[in-house]
């Protein structure tokens, strides 16, 4: 997604349990990262869905507080030899909200549910790797044909298309859903007096532009150990807003700029954190049409033009790391290609950039129109300015949110866009596949179409060999960096403050929040 900020916590509470130290009634109020749409598992499109939803729908795993795949759902699991077949063994005593018990049939109920062409599904990643899924979203094959069943009650086998050595992790999206209660409400199943539910927390109260609150769910099979009582998250105009929230002890947390973490926060006793994150932040082109679309040359003068390391260290003083390559750093097993101008002085990059836009037509008498639509103001006026001075152009900057930039996208009103993209697990796969051409990937919004890179991609989902696989989406990278589809800028991390009142509040570098150990004082 284009755009994700931190989630950020704070407390409120009254008095304190008898001899504990603690707050009578553990509420932690949150801010939201973004407008939350829905919290239905086959729409969670932008980063509020997401991460909210985490606390609602628990998966067959789940990540501990160091972000590996732990049992959820499924207390336990077995793999076949050849890595295709997992068998999960779901929890006797897992429940949703209303008391029913969580079986395999109701994982099978919302698998086919997401691949069926008629749910419309633009997040499908993490089903994808099933045998049949991609068949079944495409309308080629019945969503009854997806391999996954329900041997008995408390037994659900998942058959993959090909091995894949990160779907444990994968599988925490696998969640389950009630058939009866989403066949009765229909698109409404999600509002609060309808959604039931098997995570940590229930949905208490929804209120679009307003405040999302969560209730601990007394049938979630942890409960006992779960301290929180509720859970809110707040839509805040900005981070500014939020951190005078903060220093009024309206929130005990808060997201932080770089400057903001360097100088020790907005509050002094505060506890500061460093967080990499899984997600790489960068420029796309349209693809489809336009002078950019037509040369690769011009594209490849507008990358070598962009001083990534000035723009993410010194303009946006960012925390972020400058980036020349899609996968992001902190993916283990991966070759990580780069840019191939990448170490070289910016100098020598300028003067490239300059012969490569006069070689395709333009220069003073005939300067290139570029229409960017992007969504901070102070990266596109510093992107501006970069073009401007190496090649002559003044680039339109257009200044939307995500939903607005969305509908440039779909359009393809626009010459260049930005977004953001990672996944749950570090997995290099979810960033290379999303570029697919056919069919079109996930974030594929420039619509890059490369036979090469899709001949790539697909061998290398054909292996099994967990190197070999890496090697191979690695040659798909090069391809996609080579025909300049894209411009990568930033690695993220996520810098926060939290209060000394609060503990064991963190966020993973899947963006999920881990609240098992969350607790707060008065």
């Amino acid at each position: 997604m284009r755009s994700v900020l931190l989630l950020v916590g704070a407390f409120c509470a009254l008095s304190l349990l008898p001899g504990s130290g603690l707050a009578a009634e553990q509420v932690l109020r949150l801010v939201s990262p973004g407008e939350a749409e829905s919290f239905d598992p086959a729409h969670r499109h932008f980063a509020a869905d997401r991460v909210l939803g985490t606390i609602l729908l628990e998966g067959l795993t789940r990540e501990d507080g160091n972000g590996e795949p732990v049992p959820g759902a499924a207390e336990s699991w077995e793999v076949s030899g050849d890595g295709l077949r997992y068998v999960f063994h779901l929890r006797p005593n897992a429940r949703f909200s209303d008391g029913q018990p969580v079986t395999a049939e109701n994982f099978v109920y919302a698998a086919r549910r997401w691949v069926d062409p008629k749910t419309a599904s633009e997040a499908t990643n993490a089903i994808e790797p099933v045998l049949h899924a991609r068949e079944c979203i495409g309308g080629r094959l019945p969503p009854e044909a997806l391999g996954i069943e329900a041997i008995d009650p408390l037994t659900l086998a998942v058959t993959l298309e090909r091995p894949n050595p990160y779907f444990p992790a994968l599988a925490g999206q696998l969640v389950p859903m009630e058939q009866a209660v989403v066949e009765r409400w229909g698109n409404a199943w999600t509002e609060p007096e309808h959604m039931v539910s098997n995570g940590p927390f229930a949905l208490a109260e929804f209120v679009l532009h307003g405040t999302v609150a969560f209730v601990r769910n007394p049938r979630y099979w942890n409960a006992a150990n779960i301290k929180l009582d509720r859970v809110t998250f707040a839509s805040v105009e900005n981070s500014r807003t939020a951190q005078r929230m903060f220093q009024a002890g309206e929130v005990d947390a808060v997201s932080l700029s770089s400057e903001d973490f360097k100088n020790g926060g907005p509050l002094p006793g505060a506890q500061l954190r460093l967080q990499p994150i899984y997600r790489v932040a960068y420029l796309f082109f349209n693809m489809r049409n336009g002078p950019l679309a037509e040369s690769r040359g011009l594209r490849r003068a507008l990358a070598l033009a962009l001083d990534q390391d000035t723009l993410t260290t010194k303009i946006l003083k960012s925390i972020s790391q400058p980036a020349f390559a899609m996968v992001p750093a902190i993916y283990a097993n991966y070759p990580h290609p780069r840019e191939t101008f990448a170490d070289r002085p910016m100098a020598e990059r300028i003067a490239e950039a300059r012969k490569l836009y006069a070689d395709a037509g333009f220069g003073p008498g005939r300067p290139l129109s570029v229409k960017a639509v992007l969504g901070d103001k102070k990266s596109c006026a510093a992107i501006q300015e970069m073009w401007r001075v190496a090649l002559g152009f003044v680039a339109e900057c257009d200044i939307e949110d995500d939903h607005g930039a969305e509908e440039a996208y779909k359009t393809g009103q626009f010459d260049v866009g930005d977004n953001g993209d990672g996944g749950p697990v570090p997995d290099p796969y979810k960033i290379i596949s999303d570029f697919r051409g056919q069919p079109v990937g996930a974030e594929n919004t420039g619509r890059y179409d490369s036979p090469a890179y899709d001949a790539t991609l697909a061998e290398a989902e054909e292996t099994s060999d967990l190197t070999a696989r890496a090697k191979k989406l690695a040659e798909a990278e090069r391809v996609l960096l080579d025909d300049q589809a894209v411009i990568p800028l930033s690695f993220s991390s996520g810098a926060y403050a939290v209060a000394p009142r609060v503990h064991g509040y963190r966020m993973l570098a899947s963006r999920a929040l881990f609240l098992d150990d969350t607790t707060v004082d008065p």
